[in-house]
């Protein structure tokens, strides 16, 4: 299948999107992208993911220049470790220190995170 009829359907979603948002392209400030598989570590490309195997992805040449818009990528399970250290972080008084986050299904995730 390879990344271009990906990259394509992902573009036309992002435009269906905003259409039924009711906004412009140019009022999105930020695009934020969880995948599995490996992120590069400046959360720009996607390295590696169960679905294209090594093909890679760089969502912000995907969507630069013609959006505006801030593009992150990161591993969801990363997300999830950050979310969980953000509300034991609250929960604890700031006394959070880490979580590490294992997620199992068709493919394995792990996610840290630290304090500071």
């Amino acid at each position: 299948m390879g990344t271009q009829p990906f990259a394509e359907g992902f573009l036309d979603a992002l435009a269906r999107l905003i259409h039924r948002s009711r906004l412009n392209k140019e009022q999105i400030l930020a695009v934020s992208i969880s995948s599995k598989g490996t992120v590069d570590a400046d959360g720009k490309r996607l390295l590696w993911s169960p679905v294209f195997g090594g093909e890679q992805i760089d969502f912000v040449s995907l969507l630069q220049p013609e959006w505006r818009a801030k593009v992150t990528l990161n591993n969801e399970t990363l997300l999830v470790a950050q979310a969980l250290g953000m509300k034991a972080d609250a929960s604890q008084s700031g006394s959070f220190r880490a979580l590490a986050a294992l997620s199992l299904g068709h493919s394995i995730g792990l996610g840290v995170a630290l304090q500071g």
